[in-house]
């Protein structure tokens, strides 16, 4: 379902709740303790105004940002590391979870494209 559909408090909740992922390290814990509540009040809100757990909802938002920063950076470890990933095994495994196919080899098809739009 797109953001759109929701209507534009949806969009402003997710915005908010993106933004607030990415300053926190993407961690449900340290999110609750910037917002002043439980991280079970944390869970309640998430799945309220988002339709997922807290976890679930990182877990998609890190993937995202994952494709964002592989085509910007093209380095697996840096990314890695930015998303907070503690081992690179887990990455690639929700990765292709998610995308059906590796970091490697969305980079690998990534880099083809490049080539191919500047000739």
């Amino acid at each position: 379902m797109q953001l759109a559909e929701h209507g534009a408090s949806y969009v402003a909740r997710y915005r908010f709740w993106a933004r607030m992922a990415r300053l926190t390290g993407y961690k449900e814990k340290i999110i609750a303790r910037k917002c002043n509540i439980t991280v079970r009040q944390l869970q309640r809100i998430f799945k309220r105004d988002l339709g997922f757990g807290p976890e679930e909802w990182l877990t998609q938002l890190r993937l995202l940002d994952a494709r964002y920063l592989l085509q910007e950076s093209r380095q697996i470890k840096g990314v890695v590391a930015d998303l907070g990933f503690k081992q690179e095994s887990h990455f690639f495994r929700k990765f292709k979870e998610a995308y059906g196919t590796t970091p490697s080899h969305f980079l690998r098809v990534r880099s083809r494209a490049d080539v191919a739009v500047e000739q």
